[in-house]
């Protein structure tokens, strides 16, 4: 099957269809996984580690990032150059240090 070459790195667990490859968009097709059923992602690290999938340019190349760390159960999130935006600790309780969460829509319960 001949398809259109749009990604950098491609990780084909099973055979789709040639209109699977259509809807990616151009802006997000540098790394590609794709599966007929589940897919995922796993990026692993030691227990007492982090793992962190980081944003940036060719300046800067920490301008934003999503760091998990295993030491302590949190997720933190950082944007305009690393500054801490928010942290999601282990029991679920948001905390954001540099400013205010602002809620949008009816919150449910």
């Amino acid at each position: 099957m001949i398809r259109k070459q749009y990604y950098s790195l491609l990780v084909q667990v099973a055979e789709l269809s040639p209109l699977f490859f259509d809807t990616l968009s151009s802006n997000a097709d540098d790394v590609f996984i794709m599966n007929n059923g589940c897919c995922g992602i796993t990026i692993q690290a030691g227990p007492a580690n982090w793992r962190m999938l980081a944003f940036g340019d060719y300046a800067k190349s920490d301008t934003g990032s999503i760091v998990y760390d295993n030491s302590d159960d949190s997720m933190t999130f950082r944007t305009n150059a690393g500054v801490i935006a928010m942290v999601i600790g282990s029991s679920q309780n948001v905390d954001a240090p540099t400013g205010d969460l602002t809620a949008v829509g009816e919150p449910t319960v």
